[in-house]
C-alpha cells in the first residue's frame, strides 16, 4: 500500500497510543494482516509523506521498528 492511500485513524485510536507512549505502557496490537496480537512498547507517532506512523519497541526485540497507524486495527490494553 502507497502512501497516497493512507487513511487516517480514529481520534480514540489516536489518543490510546498517545497515552501509552505518553506513560511508557505496554499495549497489544492487532494488525490489519494477521489475527494474532503483538505486544509492544510505543515510543512516538510520526508523519512522513503524508501517513502518520508508529516508533515501537516490539518484546523480545532489541531494535525498534515502525508501523503505519492505518495499519492497526485493535489496541488490547
Amino acid at each position: 500500500m502507497s502512501d497516497k492511500n493512507y487513511i487516517p485513524i480514529s481520534c480514540d485510536l489516536h489518543s490510546q497510543l498517545e497515552l501509552a507512549i505518553m506513560h511508557q505502557r505496554k499495549i497489544s496490537i492487532k494488525i490489519e494482516s494477521n489475527t494474532a496480537a503483538y505486544k509492544i512498547t510505543p515510543l512516538d507517532i510520526f508523519i512522513k509523506s503524508k501517513s502518520e506512523y508508529l516508533k515501537y519497541l516490539q518484546d523480545g526485540h532489541q531494535d525498534t521498528d515502525i508501523i503505519r497507524l492505518d495499519k492497526i486495527k485493535q489496541i488490547i490494553d
